[in-house]
């Protein structure tokens, strides 16, 4: 068994490595005392397609696999818990409790009114 990672993961997980260590790490401190991080950062998250990861481009994702998006909350997590959370929700929750429901005719999330690629199912 070849456990090695795709060209497409190993990008994913550097670039949320990055994005922790510029983003997250220098601020968590600080969102932990005040017990909330900046809501700006859903939108970062949505830019940089973490919160589409596990979702088909066709349905308005970023069309990743389930090891891109362990490998991402990884990284997260280790930047801040929280931010790991709004992603995790917002895909292992939200999007799956969703996504059997969908009509093809409110969109591409199946949600009417939404745009080809959500930022947060959490946050709208």
């Amino acid at each position: 068994m070849d456990l090695t990672l795709s060209a497409e993961q190993a990008a994913v997980r550097q670039l949320a490595a990055e994005f922790a260590d510029r983003e997250l790490v220098p601020h968590a401190a600080a969102w932990d005392r005040r017990e909330s991080v900046d809501p700006a950062i859903v939108g970062t998250l949505g830019d940089l397609g973490f919160l589409g990861l596990t979702i088909a481009e066709a349905d308005g994702g970023s069309g990743g696999d389930h090891l891109a998006y362990c490998l991402v909350l990884e990284e997260l997590g280790r930047g801040d818990s929280a931010v790991r959370g709004i992603v995790s929700v917002s895909l292992g929750l939200v999007a799956k409790s969703m996504r059997p429901t969908a009509r093809p005719s409110s969109g591409p999330s199946g949600c009417p009114d939404s745009a080809p690629a959500p930022r947060s199912a959490v946050s709208g």
